[in-house]
C-alpha cells in the first residue's frame, strides 16, 4: 500500500474552503487553545474529509495509514500522530487499535485528548452539515456550562432534526 496524501491534498473535497468553515462552526478553544500545533490543527481543518471516496470499511484505518506514511506533509513526528487520531476519530474509527502503541507514545495526554476533540467535532460537524459548506457557515458549535452547544442562525433552523440533537449529546458524551 502507498500514501496517497500530497501536499496538494487531491483526496479532498474542499481543502481551503472546508478549514474556513471548520474553523468558523469549532468553538475557538479547539482550534486556538488546544495544545495542538497551529500545523497540526490547520492540517487537520483542512483534510477533515479526506478519504470521502475511500472503502467505508477500511476509510479510518487508510486514513491513519496516509497520514503517517505521507512523505511530504509539514509535520513534527507527534504532529503527525495527533493529525492521524484526530481524522482517524473523524472517521470513525478506533485510534488505539488502529495506531501501534509505540507510536502513541510519542503524543503527550493533552495532545493527544485535543485531537480526539477536535476529531469527534469534526465528525459531528460534518454528519450534521452532509459535508454542505453553505450549511456549517450558518451554524456554530459553542462552548457553555461545560458542554457543547449547536446555534444555528434563525433562517436555518429547519436544518435541526431530532438526528442531530442526539448526534450533539453523543459528541459532549465524548468529551
Amino acid at each position: 500500500q502507498q500514501a496517497v496524501l500530497s501536499m496538494d491534498h487531491n483526496g479532498n473535497r474542499y481543502d481551503e474552503d472546508l478549514r474556513a468553515a471548520m474553523r468558523y462552526f469549532l468553538p475557538s478553544d479547539l482550534t486556538h487553545n488546544s495544545g495542538l500545533s497551529a500545523t497540526a490543527v490547520e492540517l487537520i481543518l483542512e483534510l477533515a474529509d479526506v478519504g470521502w471516496d475511500y472503502h467505508p470499511e477500511r476509510r479510518s484505518q487508510d486514513v491513519v495509514f496516509d497520514v503517517l506514511h505521507t512523505q511530504d506533509l509539514p509535520l513534527t513526528h507527534q504532529d503527525r500522530v495527533a493529525v492521524a487520531i484526530a481524522l482517524n476519530t473523524r472517521q470513525g474509527g478506533d485510534y488505539d487499535k488502529e495506531i501501534k502503541e509505540d507510536v502513541l507514545d510519542l503524543l503527550p495526554k493533552s495532545s493527544l485528548k485535543a485531537a480526539l476533540a477536535l476529531g469527534h467535532c469534526l465528525r459531528f460537524a460534518l454528519k450534521f452539515s452532509g459535508s454542505s459548506l453553505t450549511l456549517l457557515e450558518q451554524a456554530k458549535l459553542v462552548q457553555k456550562h461545560g458542554s457543547l452547544e449547536l446555534v444555528v442562525k434563525p433562517n436555518w433552523q429547519a436544518a435541526v432534526t431530532g438526528d442531530t440533537a442526539n448526534w450533539l449529546k453523543k459528541l459532549n458524551d465524548k468529551l
